[in-house]
């Protein structure tokens, strides 16, 4: 993935974003109002004819295929090997759920949404719909009813290993799922890196910080800051890559290692992006203490995760929540449910800092 030297555009404000949502969701709770209720279940069962048409427009290429022109199914039928009738018929219903549009001369062409499908776009989420729409991951939905019995993970009940441990068989499927997490970070880096008061500090460890998508985007909107960037020596080796591109690399301090074993002591400030929503309790806890032990008392930690409530009712962190269980055993957790795992692991609750998407939890060491 390529970054710019320069830091990201700023986002819509959070307050903005978040109310839109709220609107959003207001307008489909009074659409299903007056739905039929037998009519609003039959579309739910639709649900995974929607990712596999997501996912087919990724393999096929559909959106760079059609790039800026108007094209008729069947002039892209033969380059994408495929049966041309059967092609016309999921780009109509692609085109029905509001990826692309179909003209009334039959022709289809791209919108908004079926852009975040171009491998060049800026923010190209085709990564994503290849992990979500991946054969192991479907499986392991299929999978979910005894999950609920269990409360295990269903992908490794289906495949007889962790998502971790499939990735490292898979690395194909790990570089898709790499690539998808890394475009999400960098849709929400800009927020996050103003979200959290980083000027206070001088340095700051990022925990699994990956590729160093984050961690850049931090250090070019906060120019005095030095980086330790934590994570696996291959993972590291792709970050020094996208660091030099952008600019930055003079000011990392590239740390090899596992947020289970040893994490770099001594920064002031320690930051993790959805680490510990891949995790149960246990092993959260276990990772919290980890970090806790690099940290000298009154040193700061900063969580970037999602909050979800008890009764919360927004589909995307609801369902956020059973993509947790159903992949790695996880969850996204309340505030009360963080801080718990904070207080454990040799932690306060500090200040919560409210995002669009993930918010900033910031725990103090005791």
């Amino acid at each position: 993935m390529k970054l710019p030297p320069a830091p990201l555009p700023d986002p819509p404000p959070a307050r903005a974003l978040i109310a839109a949502r709220a609107a959003l969701l207001a307008i489909e709770r009074a659409t299903r109002a007056i739905t039929p209720p037998e009519l609003a279940l039959w579309e739910m069962l639709f649900g995974v004819a929607r990712t596999e048409l997501v996912t087919l427009a990724a393999k096929l290429d559909l959106t760079d295929r059609l790039g800026d022109r108007a094209r008729f199914a069947h002039e892209l039928a033969a380059p994408c090997e495929v049966q041309a009738d059967t092609l016309f018929r999921a780009m109509r219903a692609m085109a029905a759920i509001g990826l692309y549009s179909l003209r009334d001369d039959g022709r289809f062409e791209n919108n908004a949404v079926s852009r975040t499908l171009s491998k060049s776009a800026p923010r190209s989420m085709r990564d994503a719909a290849l992990y979500f729409g991946s054969d192991s991951n479907l499986a392991a939905w299929r999978s979910f009813g005894a999950t609920v019995k269990t409360g295990e993970s269903a992908f490794e009940a289906t495949h007889g290993v962790s998502v971790w441990q499939w990735f490292d068989a898979h690395p194909d499927e790990l570089a898709t799922f790499a690539r998808a997490m890394g475009r999400a970070t960098a849709l929400e880096a800009p927020m996050l890196a103003k979200l959290y008061p980083f000027e206070d500090f001088r340095d700051f460890c990022d925990v699994g910080g990956g590729s160093g998508t984050l961690a850049s985007e931090v250090l070019l909107r906060h120019p005095h800051l030095r980086c330790v960037l934590s994570d696996a020596p291959r993972v590291l080796e792709e970050a020094k890559v996208l660091l030099e591109a952008r600019g930055v690399l003079s000011r990392v301090t590239l740390a090899p290692g596992s947020f289970f074993d040893d994490v770099h002591a001594g920064c002031e400030l320690y930051t993790m992006k959805n680490i510990l929503h891949d995790w149960d309790d246990a092993r959260s806890k276990k990772i919290l203490g980890i970090v806790r032990r690099a940290m000298k008392p009154g040193a700061r930690l900063v969580l970037f995760e999602g909050l979800l409530d008890r009764h919360d009712r927004r589909p995307e962190a609801t369902l956020s929540d059973l993509q947790m269980i159903v992949a790695c055993n996880g969850r996204e957790r309340s505030i009360d449910e963080f801080r718990a795992l904070l207080e454990a692991s040799g932690f306060r609750l500090g200040r919560v800092f409210e995002g669009a998407v993930n918010c900033a939890i910031e725990g103090i060491a005791l």
